[in-house]
């Protein structure tokens, strides 16, 4: 916990732009970076909840990534404003191409730590293909990120087949130590098909870039 109370204070230490601490209801810590104020929110949860330290440094990958590469991998920008349909439609396959990306630097960060996590969550995902229930969209793209992660970083042999196999083969082809505006943009699309006809574009705008909702 001490090495990790360490790599936290040396990530936050890294960001040029300064952080605010402010407290919410709801028991999870949540990160956003704003591009335009230049400054990271972190949002607490009220006194007695506790937040785990690898919970708190992911959600730094967010704000390291939203600062350094493009504030969306930290939060989103719509123009024009979707309809909340195609907006809750394209959330999956976004954190999912998001978090491919966040990933490379928590193995990076917090090797052991993180690896020890993408192993567990292995063990869970094949019970879940083992079991009988049946598997929603957001299930197999969490389910699939997990199994490209092990298979990426060589830590757990997982057969993957359908659906699963498909997302992690496209998983597969975007490096994840190499992020991007144009990658992640890429990535949410490719992912898409899954569940949605829902598609993204990016406007590049000298204030702040906007993605648009469009169907395929």
């Amino acid at each position: 916990m001490a090495n990790l109370d360490k790599i936290k204070k040396r990530i936050l230490s890294s960001l040029k732009w300064p952080a605010e601490y402010v407290r919410h209801d709801k028991p999870q810590l949540s990160i956003t970076s704003d591009p335009l104020a230049k400054k990271h929110i972190i949002r607490v949860p009220t006194a007695g909840t506790p937040v785990k330290e690898m919970d708190f440094i992911h959600e730094l990958t967010h704000a390291w990534l939203g600062e350094k590469v493009h504030p969306f991998f930290s939060i989103l920008s719509f123009r024009p404003k979707p309809p909340e349909a195609n907006l809750r439609a394209i959330v999956a396959p976004y954190l999912t191409a998001r978090d491919w990306f966040a990933g490379a630097l928590l193995i990076a960060w917090c090797p052991k730590e993180h690896s020890a996590d993408i192993v567990r969550e292995v063990g869970n995902v094949v019970k879940r293909l083992e079991g009988k229930g049946p598997l929603s969209g957001k299930d197999i793209y969490a389910m699939s990120l997990v199994a490209a992660q092990a298979i990426n970083w060589r830590l757990k042999n997982i057969e993957a087949r359908g659906d699963l196999k498909t997302i992690v083969d496209i998983l597969l082809k975007f490096r994840p130590e190499q992020p991007t505006i144009s990658k992640l943009t890429a990535l949410t699309n490719q992912l898409a098909p899954l569940t949605t006809r829902c598609r993204v574009r990016l406007h590049p705008d000298s204030n702040v870039d906007t993605w648009e909702i469009y169907q395929a």
